[in-house]
């Protein structure tokens, strides 16, 4: 069986990443807020998160459960790393706001690259080499593709809002979504378009993991029947 034992610099090479790029966002944090705040304190509970979840993601199951934990975890990070619309709870968190000055938006594009980009793609690879006969085949190409249907679908940003006590489908600021980027399809983000994305984005995870779990079912019980033993 193909497993994580299989590949051990692999992984190495994945906790080693993770942990630079983390690294990286927090320095960048820094000197876009142009103070410190508790944000190096969230990125480090997020990355020892990231750490004990990927392991433990042995499984189709776990790795669909794991994947939704974390997206709350992204989330709880952006917000603290934002400081932006912060409401109740959050107001109470020594949390600086990003600056939008000298190289503000830039600062934030880099931020994007380096967590979005590269971060959370390099944790979703982590957690299929745990997966046994997930890496490098079709089963664990269709789980990354359910990973980053949610991201680029701005499920993420849904929840972001939701946190901070937002109401849903509310288009003055700051849910009119504006600062999100455009694509030819579309050239102005509402909280209704935004919405219908994310319920795509979501569905796109869901019927990928459920056909995956019942490819490793099916695969288990052909083991079974073959007299191998099921791991």
């Amino acid at each position: 069986m193909r497993s994580v034992e299989n590949y051990p610099g692999y992984t190495t090479v994945y906790y080693r990443n993770l942990l630079g790029l983390t690294i990286a966002v927090v320095i960048l944090n820094y000197f876009a807020k142009g103070r410190l705040d508790i944000f190096p304190i969230v990125a480090g509970v997020w990355l020892v998160l990231s750490y004990v979840l990927i392991p433990l993601s042995t499984s189709v199951a776990r790795f669909g459960i794991f994947n939704v934990i974390l997206l709350v975890a992204d989330s709880i990070l952006d917000i603290v790393a934002m400081g932006e619309h912060l409401s109740n709870l959050w107001n109470k968190l020594p949390i600086a706001p990003w600056h939008w000055g000298h190289n503000g938006e830039a600062m934030l594009i880099t931020y994007w690259v380096l967590l979005w980009g590269a971060a959370v793609p390099n944790r979703t690879l982590a957690m299929i080499h745990f997966i046994p006969n997930a890496a490098y085949s079709r089963r664990g190409v269709w789980l990354l593709v359910g990973v980053i249907a949610l991201h680029v679908t701005f499920v993420e940003d849904v929840i972001y809002f939701a946190l901070l006590g937002y109401p849903p489908f509310v288009t003055r600021p700051p849910l009119d979504y504006a600062y999100l980027p455009t694509f030819i399809f579309v050239r102005h983000w509402t909280a209704w378009k935004v919405w219908l994305d994310a319920t795509f984005g979501t569905i796109v995870f869901i019927l990928t993991v459920v056909a995956t779990y019942f490819t490793e079912i099916r695969q288990r019980l052909g083991r079974s029947i073959d007299g191998n033993p099921v791991n």
